[in-house]
C-alpha cells in the first residue's frame, strides 16, 4: 500500500503529512486521462510530463517531485516548507483546494514571481466559520516581508 511516514518531533509546529490539489490550467487538467496523461495503449499514449517541481525549501530540484497535470501533491509539512517552481514561469492564477492539513501544523509554500508582482490572495473555508454550516467564509490574507513573520 502507498503510505507516508513522518517522524514525530517535539518541534512546533508539529510535522505531519499534507495533501493539497493545485489547479493552474483548468482546461488541460480537466482533459487529464482523456487527451492528456493517458497510458491506455488501446487509444493513445500521452505521457504526463512534468511542468515544474516541488521540493523542500533549501533542497535540491533533483530531490523534489514533479508537478504534472494531476496536481495532487503530498508531502511532509511543519518543517522547512515547500518550494514550488514551474518550468515556464509561475501561472497567473494558481488555486489550492481539498487541503488536508492538521490544525497543529503549518504549510509554508514559496513560489517565485517577478519583482513587483501584486497579489490577491484569499482563503475560503467551506463550513464552521459561522453558526451556519452552509455559509462560505472568505478571508483576505495579509502579505508579510519575511519568512519569520509568516510563523508569527
Amino acid at each position: 500500500p502507498d503510505c507516508m511516514w513522518v517522524c514525530p518531533t517535539s518541534a512546533s509546529p508539529m510535522r505531519t503529512a499534507v495533501n493539497v490539489i493545485i489547479t493552474y490550467d483548468a482546461a488541460a487538467q480537466a482533459a487529464m486521462g482523456v487527451t492528456n496523461c493517458t497510458n491506455d495503449s488501446q487509444y493513445a499514449l500521452h505521457p504526463c510530463t512534468g511542468i515544474g517541481y516541488l521540493a523542500h525549501i533549501g533542497g535540491q530540484k533533483a530531490n523534489g517531485v514533479p508537478i504534472t497535470l494531476n496536481g495532487d501533491l503530498t508531502g511532509p509539512a511543519g518543517g522547512f516548507g515547500w518550494y514550488m517552481s514551474f518550468n515556464q514561469g509561475t501561472p497567473k492564477t494558481l488555486s489550492f483546494s481539498q487541503m488536508q492539513i492538521s490544525e497543529q501544523t503549518a504549510l509554508v509554500l514559496a513560489i517565485p514571481y517577478p519583482p513587483n508582482t501584486t497579489f490577491n490572495i484569499t482563503a475560503t473555508v467551506l463550513q464552521y466559520c459561522t453558526s451556519s454550516s452552509s455559509t462560505l467564509c472568505t478571508r483576505t490574507l495579509t502579505p508579510v516581508d519575511s519568512p519569520l513573520k509568516v510563523q508569527q
